[in-house]
């Protein structure tokens, strides 16, 4: 994904949990993809210092609320970690893990907030294309926010 590339110019560092790792393995059937990034950008790093148990505990107090057992995993050990290195933002989509990291004083971006950069930048010259491609990848973007970013780029 070119979306990788960009993404490097908006960040000194983006740490990538393991649990994060795993499930975009199992998601997007390639493993290749996040095993160069680290090589090809110093930007990202693999990020395996996680205290288990904070995680544990985070992903205890909603387990009532969780779809699957192992669900939201990931954003529970993005949450963590970041706390953990002293970071004051996280990216991620999920509206459970925003509202998480929100409560423990971290800030969130998206997926959308990240093409918006990009585009304010001019490091991708359209929209459309780039969220097309999210699309086919099964990254699902909330349509009436998708129309209202394309709309400010007057790419309706």
């Amino acid at each position: 994904m070119d979306l990788f590339r960009e993404v490097a110019f908006l960040f000194d560092q983006i740490h990538i949990p393991r649990r994060v790792r795993e499930e975009f393995a199992k998601k997007f059937r390639s493993r290749k993809i996040l095993g160069k990034l680290p090589k090809q950008f110093t930007q990202f790093r693999y990020c395996n210092i996680a205290d288990e148990i904070s995680v544990k505990l985070l992903l205890a107090e909603q387990a009532g609320r969780r779809r699957k057992p192992r669900s939201d995993e990931g954003e529970a050990e993005a949450i963590v970690q970041a706390n953990q290195l002293g970071l004051s933002l996280v990216v991620m989509d999920d509206k459970k893990g925003r509202a998480w990291a929100l409560a423990r004083g971290l800030e969130c971006r998206g997926t959308l907030w990240i093409l918006e950069e990009l585009r304010k930048l001019e490091f991708i010259p359209a929209l459309r294309a780039k969220i097309e491609v999210l699309a086919r990848h099964n990254i699902r973007l909330a349509s009436r926010d998708v129309a209202r970013l394309l709309s400010r780029f007057s790419e309706n």
